[in-house]
């Protein structure tokens, strides 16, 4: 198997589709999940729209991108259709949806875009469970309470819990009180022994 058969089948088996059912109108609208160019297509077209805009922006686009077939034709890269003035047009399948969608009452647009993103989670799960990697994680060498902890047991540390910097923090704060004692105890010495010194 070759390269390009291999990175066809992950395609392949990841591109997923989901239908949804209007069964009282008669219609089923298949959606199926982008690809990472037309992601980048879909952020690209809505790149100058900010809030709620951005948002809805991303939701058509998306969907005009992902829809597939209707009821169960699919459709084809370039569509062929005639127009409201009866004369034969020539489009892409994204923007023959596109412009339908702008039609469409927000609601239908986001219980569409709801089973959209029901697909790519689904997806996301399904290449989760699937798919596997060795995760790594840092160690440390065991301390000497934990060496010296009986079989079974591990000894917990006043730091345990704290970040790198806390650590050093509560360390510097130490050795500022430390420092503090020893100034209070060199004052207190110097000055029992000027009182002896005036006896």
């Amino acid at each position: 198997m070759d390269f390009q058969e291999i990175l066809a089948k992950l395609k392949k088996t990841y591109i997923s589709r989901k239908t949804i059912d209007f069964s009282d109108l008669g219609v089923q609208i298949e959606l199926e999940n982008i690809t990472a160019e037309e992601d980048l297509k879909v952020l690209e077209a809505c790149k100058d729209l900010d809030g709620t805009m951005y948002l809805d922006g991303i939701k058509r686009h998306s969907l005009a991108m992902s829809i597939r077939s209707i009821n169960g034709t699919g459709l084809p890269q370039t569509l062929v259709y005639k127009d409201e003035k009866g004369q034969t047009q020539e489009t892409t399948r994204y923007l023959y949806i596109l412009k339908q969608i702008e039609s469409w009452p927000s609601s239908l647009i986001d219980f569409i875009f709801e089973a959209y993103a029901d697909l790519i989670k689904e997806t996301e799960n399904r290449i989760k469970k699937e798919g596997k990697f060795e995760r790594l994680a840092l160690t440390t060498s065991p301390t000497v309470e934990e060496t010296e902890a009986p079989d079974g047991f591990k000894k917990v540390s006043e730091d345990a819990g704290l970040t790198d910097v806390e650590k050093m923090n509560k360390r510097v704060e130490k050795e500022i009180a430390d420092a503090d004692a020893h100034m209070a105890q060199t004052e207190q010495a110097a000055v029992r022994n000027s009182d002896r010194g005036s006896r």
